[in-house]
């Protein structure tokens, strides 16, 4: 179950991050209670990702979307885009999200 216990502390590190995030502007920090949790959502591990490292969430205003970036481990080297270099240990990738926190299939 160390997966699990990994888990769960993934959600808790993106909810924490995204919560000093909003905390650092004055105008959320003068209204209590606008950000509710309403629920968590598995990040990693999935088909793509099996961990993720020191995870950011964004909203994207122009496409409302929410993007998670994180860092991650390689099963095995990848040419890094529009170069010739090779990653062959960690990388950074992220994860796509519609407003409602489904993911979109995007990464």
């Amino acid at each position: 179950m160390k997966n699990s216990k990994f888990l769960k502390k993934s959600k808790a590190t993106l909810l924490a991050i995204f919560l000093m995030m909003c905390a650092t502007s004055s105008d959320l920090i003068a209204q209590p209670g606008l950000l509710n949790l309403v629920g968590t959502i598995p990040i990693t591990p999935d088909s793509n990702f099996k961990i993720g490292l020191l995870g950011y969430i964004h909203y994207i205003p122009a496409t409302d979307r929410f993007v998670v970036i994180l860092g991650t481990d390689l099963d095995q080297p990848v040419y890094v885009l529009d170069s010739s270099e090779i990653c062959t240990v960690r990388a950074n990738g992220f994860k796509e999200y519609l407003p409602g926190m489904a993911p979109t299939g995007n990464y």
